[in-house]
């Protein structure tokens, strides 16, 4: 579902659109940097985050639950 989630999401994407992707499992996330990349290298996307965005410690210690999370941007040129 994540893998459909996300071409449907690229498809709808206009130009300068962005979209954003957190995950929150290794197998999510090595699935949306994937895909990124692969949108990426048809020229038509740029991936604007070259590493994922994490929580910061304070944050993981306030809420634990969000140390696992991860946040990709892409951008429709």
């Amino acid at each position: 579902s994540v893998e459909e989630g996300l071409n449907g999401a690229l498809e709808l994407l206009d130009h300068g659109g962005r979209l954003a992707v957190m995950s929150y499992h290794s197998g999510e996330d090595r699935i949306v940097k994937q895909r990124f990349r692969e949108a990426q290298a048809a020229d038509v996307f740029s991936v604007l985050t070259r590493h994922p965005i994490q929580s910061i410690e304070r944050n993981t210690i306030l809420h634990p639950q969000s140390r696992s999370a991860k946040l990709r941007i892409l951008e429709h040129q």
